[in-house]
Parts: C-alpha cells; structure tokens; sequence
C-alpha cells in the first residue's frame, strides 16, 4: 500500500512539474507575441513619420524606400496574424530598416533641396549683379567679362533644369559654378576702374619682396632662380612704365606677376629657415596661412576665447614682420614660430562639441571651392591639379556621408582637408 501511494505521489509530482514547464513556455510565447506586436506597432508610427517627410519631397529614390518598407510592414502583420512569429518577426526588422532608409534619404533630399534652392538663388543675384556692372562699366572690349557672363547664366539655367528633374546635387554644383563666373566677371570689369593709387601701393609691395631677395639671393649658385629674378624685374619695369603712362590695369597685372615669380623664388630658395631672408619669409608665409585657417575654424564654431588667442598670435606675427623688415633676421624667425606654436596649441586644445549647422556651412564653402577648382581644371590646368582634385572630391564625399549620418566631428575633419587640398591647388594655379 504504501509503495502504491509513493507511485501516486511520484506520479503527481512530474505531473505538476509538467504542468508548470508548459504554462512557464506558453507565459514566454505570450510574452515574445506581446513584445513583437509592441515591435510591429512601433514601425507603424515610425512608417507614418517616413510618409509624411516623404510626401515633403519629390526624392523618387525616398519614395522607392518607403513602398519597399511598407510592403514589408504589411508582411509583418499578415505572418503574425497567421501565427507564424518567426517569419514576422524577422520581416518586421526588415520592414523597420527599410522605414528607417526612407526617412534617412527624405531628411537628406529636403536638406538638399532647401541648399540647391538657396544656391540658385544665389547665383541668380549675382549673374545680375555681374550684367549691372557689366552695364555699367563694360565696353567691345570687355569679351572675356562678357563670355563669362553668358556661360554664368547657362550654369544657372542648367542648375534650374536640374531642380525641376531632382537632381539636388547636380543642381547645387551648377549653381556654384554660375556664381564663381559671375564673381570672375565681376572682378574683371571692376579691375578697369583700378587707380593709381592702387598701383602704386602694389608696386611698391612687389618692391619690397624684390629688395629682400636682390640683398641676399646669389644667382651663381642656381641659373633658374637667377633667370626667374631677370623676370620678375622686367615685369616690375613694365608696371612701372605702364602706371606712368596711364595703363593702370597694364601695370596692375605686371606687378602682381612679378610679385608671384619672386615669392616663387623664396619657396624654391630653401636654406636653413633661421640663417637666410628667403627662408624666413617662407616660414612667416606658413605661420600666416595657419593663422588664417585657425581663424576661419574658431569663428565658425563660435570659439571666442580662440579667437583672443589667435589675436595674440597674430601680434607677435606682426612683430615678426616688422623684425624681419629691420633686418633682424633670428629674431623674426623666433617670433613668427612663437605665433606658430600658440596657433597650433589653440587649435590642438580645442576639442569643443559641434553643431550641425556650422557643419552644413563649412561643407558648403568647400564645395564651393571644389566646382572653383574644377573650372580652373576644365580651363585648362596643370596635370597635377586633377589628382589634387580627385582626392580632395573623395574627402569631400566622406565627410558628407558622415554629415548624414550624424557624425559631425568627422564630417568637420574630412571637409576641412578637402578645402585645404583644393584651396592650395586653386591658389597655386592662380599664381601660376
């Protein structure tokens, strides 16, 4: 008897064991449903959101996203209605990155769209600017002002076709390129009106820099610098000639060659920095151009107390100048890598958070530069400057990508080399 009651308690208890395991699996499968309903009711209010930033926008590639998640989303529910929670489960992931695409690709289209807009705007009141001046002070003569002009409004009505077809990008990129031909226009009719007030100053600029090399550049040690300071000298007689008989744009245009030849000749001079005028200068040209880069980023991040920083630097730079205008060679050398250090040290410091809209902005500039840089290409350009090009574009393309995706301190990175890259070649073909 009492085995028999052991047999029954036994038996009882794997039946009560049993009975827990199965309610304990069917409270988890009601569990996991609730949680993947909650899942799937989440991409419903996220597809609502996607939907209506898409209707925001005409980005046909946005819209081929949202049908694609919203077919997915639908599949979500008929599985689970089906009982079938694993295939749901997993379409409803699916269906969740698709939405998250379509959302992703309708915010980047409207911010495109808005500066594609904005550009054309842009380059709208500049190709007027650049046909009032025209107007006003262009003559038969004026033909390359005039080329440029015609070609700015091309650009511009390329950049509305583009718009009108959503080719966002494309569009920007034409704008850009209508108002750097308006901008080159302009600068070329305004410099007829040069004075000779302005000539004067420019002139005796360019003597300055020829005085310095003239005291201590030895033309036996290299036959190209000798024949590059003939040059240079030649060309400041002719603007001197050219001022005296009144062609002030003549004389404009040969002294800024001959100033370009003879900074030519200081970078190509070399020599120990501390010990000779060329390599100084050359130093207090690169403690100059980093000055004013250092500048361009603190103001745009808002860095006041940077800024007073580089203020002190470019003081004691213009210190620097005025050692070196003295003579004071060892002393304009210290100080202008004083000003170097404090500089480096500012912007080395300043690990400060960004926003996105002074990244917008900065991306902006360097696009500008590039479309500059590559009409100086399609013009006709040294074979260099097209590597030059390639790689900064590719620096350009990565710092957008990370602009999208939210990561503002590489996407600040990557555009500030591209700009240089670009900016260095667009300034080295202008002197050239």
């Amino acid at each position: 008897m009492n085995r028999k009651r052991r047999t029954i308690n036994v038996a009882l208890l794997v039946l009560l064991a049993a009975t827990i395991v199965v309610t304990a699996a069917r409270a988890q499968v009601t569990d996991d449903l609730d949680k993947l309903r909650e899942y799937i009711q989440q991409n419903q209010q996220l597809l609502a959101e996607a939907e209506s930033l898409v209707r925001g926008t005409n980005s046909a590639k946005a819209r081929a996203s949202l049908d694609a998640a919203r077919q997915l989303h639908f599949a979500s529910i008929r599985e689970i209605e089906a009982l079938r929670p694993v295939l749901s489960a997993q379409t409803a992931k699916q269906a969740r990155n698709a939405i998250l695409k379509a959302i992703q690709l309708a915010k980047r289209e409207t911010r495109l769209e808005e500066r594609a807009l904005n550009a054309i705007e842009y380059a709208g009141r500049r190709n007027e600017q650049a046909r009032a001046v025209f107007d006003e002070v262009g003559g038969s003569n004026d033909v390359p002002a005039k080329k440029l002009i015609e070609e700015s409004t091309n650009q511009m009505l390329r950049a509305r076709r583009s718009m009108r077809e959503h080719m966002f990008e494309v569009a920007i990129q034409s704008a850009n390129a209508s108002t750097d031909m308006s901008n080159r226009a302009i600068r070329l009719l305004r410099r007829d009106n040069i004075g000779p007030e302005v000539v004067r100053r420019e002139i005796a600029r360019t003597d300055l820099l020829l005085d310095r090399i003239d005291e201590r550049a030895d033309r036996s040690v290299d036959g190209n610098i000798s024949r590059m300071i003939t040059e240079a000298h030649d060309l400041q007689n002719r603007a001197r000639a050219n001022a005296a008989e009144g062609r002030y744009l003549l004389a404009f245009e040969n002294t800024k060659r001959a100033r370009t030849i003879a900074r030519r000749i200081i970078n190509q001079a070399g020599g120990a920095p501390g010990a000779n005028a060329e390599g100084v200068a050359r130093a207090m040209e690169l403690t100059t151009g980093l000055i004013d880069r250092a500048y361009e980023i603190a103001r745009e991040a808002g860095d006041t107390r940077a800024v007073k920083r580089l203020d002190d630097a470019m003081r004691i730079q213009r210190d620097a100048g005025a050692a070196y205008n003295a003579g004071q060679l060892e002393r304009a050398y210290s100080l202008t890598q004083r000003a170097r250090d404090i500089t480096r040290e500012t912007m080395g410091g300043a690990d400060r958070p960004v926003d996105s809209g002074s990244v917008r902005t900065a991306l902006e500039r360097t696009d500008q530069i590039l479309v500059r840089l590559r009409s100086a290409l399609d013009a006709g350009a040294r074979e260099s400057a097209p590597g030059v090009y390639d790689r900064a574009a590719a620096r350009q393309t990565t710092a957008w990508e990370a602009f999208n995706a939210g990561e503002l301190k590489k996407a600040l990175t990557n555009t500030k080399v591209a700009r240089n890259l670009a900016s260095n070649s667009l300034q080295q073909l202008e002197n050239d």
